[in-house]
Formats: structure tokens, sequence, C-alpha cells
């Protein structure tokens, strides 16, 4: 008996003691007989109990959460009962909060920007540690990504109707692609303002007869906009010595046809 216990304390669970194998004392003696067989069934218990926890690990280590622990034994209560119990609430926290995971992201794969995680478990008790912090992260992604995403479609409304001085106002409280992207919807928003103006101011002149004005060479004019800035500086410059070329006068031989042309007699006249 002695070896046995020490095999047990030792974690070797499947160790039992052969009551027939003890002789005569055991047999003469219920109360050692009961004790022998009281420690073989804790012993059993305990090595089902380590079987059972062994086949839960291997089964959230494959990600199939809904699996349980079980307990077979003849006595499934008191603290048996109580571990098995134990372990599977654990499980139950680790399938609920990556369903709730699961659940926001996809809705966020699927544009659904405005979705958060309860920061409550399924029995409505407040969570802490890493699956508080897990939430409050998805959550702040979530809300980024929906006031960014806002912020963009409505910049881009106003610059579709002409409102080129729309901008992210709160770049500063970005960081890393946030802060990047918003930098660079600015600055797009910026060089067309500048260029517009520039056109607008250049365009505005030639309406009224000044032909000096031209589009300078702005670093942020490229590709279809400079080619329209090199189309307009060419007309003003066509413009310019259209103006400034003196008309040849005309002859009293043109006078004399242009005056027959626009008289009754004329063949012009006649057919009309």
């Amino acid at each position: 008996m002695l070896s046995a216990l020490e095999r047990f304390r030792d974690g070797d669970f499947s160790v039992q003691i052969d009551i027939n194998a003890q002789g005569e004392s055991s047999v003469q003696n219920p109360t050692l007989s009961s004790i022998f067989g009281v420690f073989n069934q804790i012993a059993q218990q305990q090595s089902e109990l380590v079987k059972e926890l062994r086949g839960c690990n291997r089964a959230t280590g494959d990600g199939r959460l809904s699996h349980r622990a079980k307990f077979s034994g003849k006595v499934a209560a008191g603290g048996w009962w109580d571990i098995i119990h134990q372990v599977n609430r654990v499980i139950d926290q680790v399938e609920f909060r990556t369903a709730e995971t699961r659940r926001a992201l996809e809705l966020l794969a699927r544009g659904d920007l405005s979705t958060e995680l309860t920061l409550v478990d399924d029995r409505g008790v407040p969570l802490g540690g890493e699956y508080a912090r897990m939430a409050q992260l998805i959550n702040e992604i979530s809300c980024k990504s929906d006031l960014i995403a806002w912020q963009v479609s409505k910049m881009a409304k106003e610059m579709a109707e002409g409102k080129l001085a729309a901008h992210i106002p709160w770049t500063s409280d970005l960081e890393g692609r946030w802060r990047m992207m918003a930098e660079d919807l600015n600055t797009m928003s910026k060089n067309m303002r500048e260029q517009v103006a520039c056109i607008s101011e250049t365009t505005s002149a030639i309406a009224q007869g000044n032909y000096s004005k031209q589009l300078p060479a702005l670093n942020t004019f490229d590709g279809e906009m400079l080619a329209l800035v090199n189309g307009i500086n060419k007309m003003v410059e066509r413009m310019r010595l259209i103006e400034t070329k003196p008309m040849s006068p005309r002859s009293p031989h043109t006078d004399k046809v242009l005056a027959f042309e626009h008289s009754p007699m004329s063949p012009r006249s006649i057919r009309g």
C-alpha cells in the first residue's frame, strides 16, 4: 500500500492495489479492504479526470470550442464535479469571447463599422484582464474606422460639390497609416484648391481681355492637370499674338468688291 501511495503522490494515477494479493489480512480486516477499494476508486477517478482534461486541451487547441469535459466516475459530486464545472466554465468564456470577436470582425469586413464588442460576459459580469483589453482594442479599431470613413465620405462629397476647402481637421489625433491617409487626403485637397485657384484667376483675366497672365508651373501640376495648364498657356500666347499683330490695310479694289457684294445688283442680293 505504501508503494501505491508513493506512486499516486508522484502522479501515477494508474496505480491500483490488488486486494486479493494482500493475503488473509485484508480478508479478515474489512476496514482495510474498504480502504484499498476507496484508494483504487480515487486513483481511477483521478486517471479519468486527467484523461478528460487532456481531451479538452486537445479540442480547444484544435479550435473545437464546443467540446466540454464530462465525468464518468461513480461519484460526480463535490470537488470532482467542481473541477469539471470550472474547466467547462473557462471553455465557455473562451467560446463566448471568440464568437463575439468573430462576429465583430465579420461585420467590420462587410463594412459595418458601427459594431462594438460588449464589455460584459454572457452572465452580465464586466470583463477584466486580457478579455477587456482585446474588446476595447477592437472597439477602438471600429470607432476609428467608422470616423475616418465618415470623414472621407463627407470630404469627397464636399469636393464633388466644389467645396475644395474640405479637409480632415484632426490628423494629430491619428497614428501610423491612419494619419498618413488623412494627411494625404488633406494634401490632395490643398493641391487641388491651389490649382483651381490659379486656373480661375488666369481664365478670369482672359475673360476681361488681359492676355498678359499665364498659369505658373506649380510643382503640384502633373498629368491631366498639367496638360490643361499647358493648353491654357498656349491659348493665352496665341491670343496675345493676335492682339498685338497689326491688321493689314484694305486696298481700294477690296473696298469696291465689298461695296458691290452689298449692292442691290449683286448676285447674292438677286438670289435673296
